[in-house]
């Protein structure tokens, strides 16, 4: 992964926070283009600002930088984004959707196929795409980081719900919530401080998710065993108060 992830962000200058006053295309947001000429470029200048941020930075990213990498003019640049983080945030949620568009490529595994998995087999083959589109996008991490966005995780908990309700029979349907919970955050978390922290060897991290998340689910596997061996003590003991109570 490119070092350039490691980079602290620098405010921007004033010229790029603000619509530029003499741009008679400047707005209070951002315009949505009205064809698919105007989508070209728009994806065009979205490419534009992923290439910066990993060549040189959020912090150098500026509605002039985007404009001479897009090869367009910064008055065509305004016609649909009035300032810089406007741009951003276009570029955050495009990948957002694109994570988003990820869970869905797992509708057609079967529950089977689930249970089968070993876990850390498991998280491998849940976790590739996700990995596979991080390295393919190296700004993914610092543009969501520096908008803060919270991602649309519906999918992917939906996902793991459906994935632990398969292989924890025995777990109440309120813990199998915090569980899923806890890989998604464990997940994202470990992304967010390695690009954070260590950003030139996120590749490293990457590897051992898996290692972490299929570790997880073992104790997951252990505590879903003791339940169903606490509900046969029950019910056996149940059963012998009931016999010795039988006339």
């Amino acid at each position: 992964m490119n070092t350039t992830m490691g980079q602290q962000d620098q405010p921007p200058s004033p010229r790029d926070t603000e619509p530029d006053p003499a741009s008679p295309a400047a707005a209070p947001r951002r315009r949505q283009p009205s064809q698919a000429r105007g989508q070209q470029r728009v994806d065009a200048i979205l490419d534009a600002v992923s290439q910066l941020v990993v060549r040189d930075g959020i912090a150098n990213v500026t509605m002039h930088t985007v404009a001479r990498q897009a090869q367009t003019s910064v008055g065509s640049m305004y016609h649909f984004f009035p300032d810089r983080e406007h741009l951003l945030d276009a570029l955050a949620q495009r990948h957002e959707q694109a994570l988003a568009d990820i869970a869905q490529t797992f509708d057609g595994v079967t529950l089977d196929s689930w249970t089968a998995m070993q876990p850390q087999a498991l998280f491998q083959f849940l976790t590739r795409p996700y990995t596979e589109y991080l390295v393919r996008n190296v700004d993914v991490l610092p543009v969501l980081h520096h908008q803060l966005i919270p991602g649309n995780d519906e999918g992917f908990i939906r996902l793991l719900m459906a994935i632990l309700s398969a292989r924890l029979p025995h777990t109440p349907q309120a813990q199998l919530e915090r569980h899923a919970v806890v890989v998604q955050s464990t997940a994202a978390g470990l992304l967010m401080f390695a690009y954070r922290m260590d950003g030139a060897n996120i590749d490293f991290y990457l590897k051992e998710m898996p290692r972490v998340l299929g570790a997880y689910l073992v104790h997951l596997h252990a505590l879903d065993a003791a339940l169903a061996a606490g509900q046969q003590d029950t019910a056996h003991a149940d059963a012998q108060k009931e016999a010795a109570g039988s006339p």
